[in-house]
Formats: structure tokens, C-alpha cells, sequence
């Protein structure tokens, strides 16, 4: 219950901060969704929580998961898969240290459980850019980077944007 709270606030913070998305040529020109299946995984490591219908095992209760956990170790940089505004910054219930980028568009990225936040609100940041360091804020699993991709309000598997190679 309190996972699923967390999950609907930060839904419907970044829902209200794609109200105010910049425009697509805002940045660097390149529309963002141009990059669908050519980004990096913003940390290197195995995808352990996957996007979309979870059941817990345990207690056998559903949940819908919308972002990817990688794990990663402790203090691995943690990278901007495109470049972006950063629109928020700090501590969120449930998800640890985040940082939400703006792409353009109406498309953001959430990266969370962070260890430590490196980048301020309003700072633009190039793709490759440092926004934070793994860490275990927020999560049950130990150390490793929560990371959502959103279209507007709708999230998207960020696995089907990330490249393979």
C-alpha cells in the first residue's frame, strides 16, 4: 500500500511538470524520441526489477512497476541518457534521492535511489553528463538506480529505448 502511494505521487509529479515540458527543439535539436532503442543504460548493470505487472511471490499481491531497477554497485555514476533540464532535484517517499530530467517534448526520465545528487534544478545537462551516484535510498533490493521514462503522463519501458549493444 505505501509503495503504491509512492508510485501515484510521483506520478503525479511529474504529470505536472509535463505541463511545463520544454519543446522538443528546446535543447539540442534532436527530438527525443529519436533515440528509442540507441540510448545507454544510464548505469551499466542486469535489469532486476522489470517495467510493468509485478506479483509479489510472498504475499501474492499486484503492483505495476513503472520504471526498470538496474542493479549497480554503490557510487556508480549515474548518467543522462539524453540531454536535458533538470526539473527537480531532492528526496521523494518511496523512491530515495531522485532526479527528474525534462527532455522536450513531454518526455522526462526519473532516476532514483541515488546516493547523492550532483546536479541542481534548472541545470541543463548533456547526455553522458553525471546527475548523480548510486546508492540504496528508497529501495528494498539493496543498492541500484530506479529508472522511468515518461511520455506525458504515460510511462514507457524504458527497456525498449535502451540499445542492446
Amino acid at each position: 500500500v505505501e509503495l503504491e502511494r509512492a508510485r501515484r505521487a510521483l506520478e503525479e509529479t511529474v504529470s505536472r511538470l509535463g505541463g511545463a515540458s520544454l519543446p522538443a527543439s528546446a535543447l539540442d535539436g534532436a527530438t527525443f524520441e529519436s533515440l528509442k532503442g540507441q540510448m545507454k543504460q544510464p548505469v551499466p548493470g542486469p535489469i532486476r526489477s522489470q517495467f510493468g505487472r509485478l506479483v509479489d511471490r510472498k504475499y501474492q499481491t499486484e503492483t505495476f512497476n513503472n520504471g526498470i531497477e538496474i542493479s549497480a554497485q554503490q557510487g556508480e555514476s549515474v548518467l543522462a541518457v539524453a540531454q536535458g533540464q533538470v526539473r527537480f532535484a531532492g528526496w521523494f517517499r518511496g523512491y530515495g534521492k531522485i532526479v527528474v530530467l525534462d527532455h522536450g517534448g513531454g518526455y522526462f526520465t526519473v532516476s532514483g535511489h541515488l546516493a547523492e545528487i550532483l546536479v541542481d534544478v534548472g541545470e541543463i545537462v548533456n547526455r553522458g553528463d553525471i546527475v548523480g551516484r548510486v546508492g540504496e535510498t528508497g529501495s528494498l533490493e539493496g543498492p541500484g538506480l530506479y529508472f522511468e521514462l515518461r511520455s506525458g503522463r504515460e510511462p514507457q519501458d524504458p527497456a525498449v529505448w535502451l540499445s542492446t549493444g
